[in-house]
């Protein structure tokens, strides 16, 4: 896909230091060794061979970085997202931002066309059917021409210096290393009780309860693709996101399993910030928890030589459970105060969980039925 509408013809002399070509594009790609956005890039150029052997450019270099984002039916956070990529603080060349409309809708078709009339470095493509966030991404990642990846998600807000602050950090092109940023609430939200106390635990993430900067420990647990940076070279022997995951939820941490098989370390750095735009409820993060639970049974099957725990997955709730759930649901309402709204989120959070897995063990019978589970 072309970036640039000009196409300009002339003759040159090229030294390639390597290339292949795509039958279906009826393109030839190769990579060459150029400087870029005032640090060292192994930049990539593509060119059309037009009658008479004059070689056609359609861009001269590559960015650095490239962005992939994958969106699902929130145009109105996605145009938020891609208007502040747009304000970043470095010359359009020096990045791109790479869209995967995951079978939105015509709205969200709208908002990035809108863009796209007078932004050369976006390029996005709108899937015909809603595959889930690891299939749009892998679609980001063929698409993508940068050196480096920089993962989003479509309700994030980037300050003007976080594509710029990705790049410096990996100015020693280390392949094996990738950059985690911190994520916080965007400051124009109302915090409520309920996401102060998600800031406290590891459900969502767990920037204030684990994490220290530096390197990180066990990084597959920490791998969270809203603001996660890392080399494409590395995402691409590993094979990518495995599109057995149908939802937003562990489809990231299965690959990272993978990538720190593959020697893979994550440095986590607060000074990547980004800010989350949307606000969560407990009605919505028990929907996702649901998910959660699912995606973990989905997890264990395919991850065999398993770096998750081993203990059996819980699919009931305790009838004591059960009845203190209902108990705390009743005081919570009627006197929010002291220690019992925080007993309350955690055993509505729970009793989701519990529930996603149980359609986890039911989605994984039926692979076991068919004799066509995915492989990694």
């Amino acid at each position: 896909m072309l970036r640039n509408a000009d196409q300009l013809r002339f003759d040159v002399s090229l030294t390639i230091e390597s290339g292949h070509h795509d039958r279906n594009a009826g393109e030839s790609r190769h990579r060459l060794r150029l400087t870029n956005c005032g640090i060292g890039a192994l930049g990539k150029a593509k060119f059309r061979l037009a009658l008479g052997g004059t070689i056609r450019s359609s861009v001269s270099s590559s960015p650095s970085i490239s962005v992939v984002i994958p969106t699902y039916q929130r145009p109105e956070l996605l145009r938020r997202c891609l208007e502040g990529l747009r304000a970043q603080d470095l010359h359009p060349d020096c990045y791109e931002v790479v869209v995967v409309d995951d079978g939105s809708g015509p709205a969200t078709a709208e908002v990035l066309q809108a863009f796209g009339e007078d932004w050369h470095s976006l390029t996005w493509v709108s899937l015909v059917a809603n595959r889930g966030p690891a299939a749009a991404r892998n679609k980001g990642i063929e698409l993508a021409s940068g050196d480096w990846l920089l993962f989003m998600d479509d309700d994030i807000v980037a300050p003007s210096s976080l594509v710029r602050t990705h790049i410096e950090y990996h100015a020693n092109d280390d392949q094996l290393v990738g950059i985690l940023g911190r994520v916080q609430w965007h400051p124009d939200l109302t915090v409520t009780r309920f996401m102060r106390w998600l800031d406290t635990v590891d459900l969502q993430f767990a920037y204030e309860s684990d994490l220290v900067e530096g390197r990180i420990d066990r990084a597959h647990r920490y791998f969270y693709t809203c603001n996660l940076s890392l080399s494409r070279d590395l995402i691409c022997q590993s094979g990518g996101f495995n599109e057995a995951f149908p939802y937003p939820a562990l489809e990231d941490t299965e690959m990272a399993i993978r990538l720190c098989r593959m020697g893979f370390q994550l440095d986590y750095r607060p000074a990547a910030v980004a800010w989350n735009s949307r606000p969560i409820t407990l009605k919505d993060f028990c929907h996702r928890m649901t998910l959660v639970g699912e995606s973990s049974v989905i997890l264990r099957a395919l991850d065999n030589d398993s770096e998750t725990d081993s203990d059996p997955l819980p699919t009931t709730e305790s009838r004591w459970r059960r009845i203190s759930r209902q108990l705390l649901k009743g005081v919570a309402c009627v006197a929010p105060v002291g220690p019992i709204p925080e007993l309350y989120y955690q055993s509505e959070i729970w009793q989701s969980q519990i529930a996603g897995i149980r359609k986890g063990y039911a989605r994984v019978a039926t692979w076991d039925q068919s004799s066509s589970a995915p492989s990694i």
